[in-house]
């Protein structure tokens, strides 16, 4: 079963590229069970939306999942799922706060705002390695997650690990968005002129604020892919060579001060590597090695720590 939790539709201005109902009807084509539209600070595309859906019901099975993009005046963006009437109306409610409080196509929200109307919704953090120093505040949130969005720039691999890491840190789980801008690539020029309005440049002047071709997405993917597979590489050869540095000393008398212990499994670390009658001390891969504080011979010491 797969499903789209990330959309954005024209109904967002200036940066979503495709009508709803296009959106739709392309999730429909590549066999999605599941849509859900989210445009920001609004409920705008949903109407059009379902509608879709709706009308599609007899000779497609696809469900319609009714969200909203909030955006903070803190610069958090959260996509927020209602899972009943009354998730629904409390995200009504913080929207219409939020438009009252400023001047007319706006919406003034703070992160505390958000507690207010928190109940019955489905909360997923957008761009969490960019606001790091708000999770610990939203994680209070019921429901909330971590979004992993893909942006085909060559660094989603170590975006998403950085994720996945304020993941572990917070106890939170992780959510997969795909960051749908429009249902089709040749959208892509018409998408290029709305971020020109938006940022107030020219097509020539747009440069990485573009968005990518398939052929760019294409080669980014294989970039990602050999990123991923090299730094695993890497981590494992790392751990290899971190266990087999180590040192041999040849006298027990050396290794004065050392625990009875730490002494045995050296010497059966030596007699197992080949070298009956010696001791293996095997060396962490740190700039400050803890056997050192164990041991009172000085030489052997600078050794250790020159190793």
């Amino acid at each position: 079963m797969r499903v789209e939790l990330d959309t954005i539709s024209n109904f967002t201005f200036l940066r979503g590229a495709s009508h709803p109902r296009e959106l739709v009807e392309r999730a429909v084509e590549l066999g999605l069970s599941a849509i859900a539209i989210a445009d920001v600070n609004s409920f705008a595309g949903v109407v059009r939306g379902f509608e879709a859906v709706q009308e599609l019901a007899d000779e497609h099975n696809i469900r319609f999942i009714v969200a909203t993009r909030i955006v903070t005046r803190e610069g958090v963006t959260l996509i927020a799922y209602p899972k009943k009437k009354r998730g629904y109306a409390n995200l009504c409610r913080l929207l219409s706060k939020g438009k009252q409080a400023t001047t007319k196509g706006k919406c003034d929200l703070s992160i505390g705002d958000l507690f207010d109307w928190q109940d019955e919704i489905i909360w997923v953090m957008r761009d969490a390695d960019q606001k790091a120093r708000h999770i610990a505040a939203l994680s209070d949130l019921p429901d909330f997650y971590l979004g992993l969005a893909p942006f085909f720039d060559g660094i989603d691999a170590k975006r998403f690990e950085t994720i996945k890491a304020l993941a572990d840190e917070h106890a939170l789980p992780l959510c997969a968005l795909g960051n749908v801008l429009m249902h089709r690539a040749n959208r892509r020029p018409l998408a290029d002129v709305l971020s020109c309005i938006r940022e107030g440049c020219t097509i020539d002047q747009l440069g990485r604020r573009a968005l990518l071709n398939a052929e760019q997405q294409t080669q980014i993917r294989a970039l990602n892919k050999e990123h991923s597979t090299l730094t695993t590489s890497f981590g494992q050869n790392l751990l290899a060579e971190t266990q087999n540095i180590s040192i041999v000393v040849d006298t027990a008398e050396e290794l004065k001060g050392l625990p009875e212990a730490q002494l045995t499994a050296a010497a059966k670390a030596a007699e197992k590597a080949g070298k009956p009658g010696k001791y293996l001390l095997k060396l962490t891969n740190t700039t400050r090695q803890p056997i050192i504080a164990n041991i009172d011979n000085r030489a052997l010491r600078q050794r250790i720590w020159e190793a």
